[in-house]
């Protein structure tokens, strides 16, 4: 059984070797990335699946009415089994009503068929944006805002978050980033 969850600094060993080994041309190792802002940002959705240890993940800014994918990785031994949708499914659950954008390499079939699975279309070709001869793919899918009921009362609206429990937009925000500072001062005690 597969897990989508977001991502802990405990799991950053073990999402550089999905890295590593999801079957695509990477310019760059994980670690060069800013992780450690995406784990602590709360307008960062850092996602990842666990099938006993983490075995793929997604990263997705929000900014205004855009959710950009910066980086979607599958181990390549979990490639063909649904993976990137479960990804993919779990993001659009948290950005109805945002357009979501991502550049993916149009020679990994696996990710192109996933995404196209998924509902993305191709709207731009970037020749040559990964190296000589290794065009990208501009893929979009503007995600439906489902219905919702107005809440009861006029207060603050309550959000069901990724980490237990329900908060407030404050008092998410300030969960999320509490639980990462202790994290980052156990990892670099």
């Amino acid at each position: 059984m597969t897990e989508i969850r977001q991502v802990e600094l405990d799991d950053l060993e073990d999402l550089s070797a999905v890295f590593k080994k999801d079957g695509q041309e990477h310019s760059k190792p994980l670690e060069r990335y800013p992780i450690a802002e995406w784990v602590m940002h709360p307008e960062v959705i850092f996602l990842t699946a666990v099938s006993k240890k983490p075995c793929g993940f997604i990263v997705v800014r929000l900014a205004g009415d855009e959710a950009k994918v910066d980086l979607l990785s599958v181990a390549e031994t979990h490639h063909g089994k649904g993976m990137e949708q479960e990804l993919i499914r779990a993001v659009e659950k948290l950005t109805q009503g945002f357009t979501l954008k991502m550049y993916a390499q149009r020679n990994c079939k696996p990710l192109m068929t996933a995404l196209k699975n998924a509902g993305f279309s191709m709207k731009n070709e970037v020749r040559d944006l990964y190296g000589e001869g290794k065009h990208a793919a501009l893929m979009v899918k503007k995600v439906e805002q489902r219905k919702r009921s107005a809440p009861k009362n006029s207060g603050q609206v309550k959000v069901k978050h990724l980490f237990k429990g329900v908060y407030t937009n404050e008092e998410a925000e300030h969960a999320i980033l509490e639980k990462n500072l202790q994290k980052l001062d156990i990892h670099f005690d």
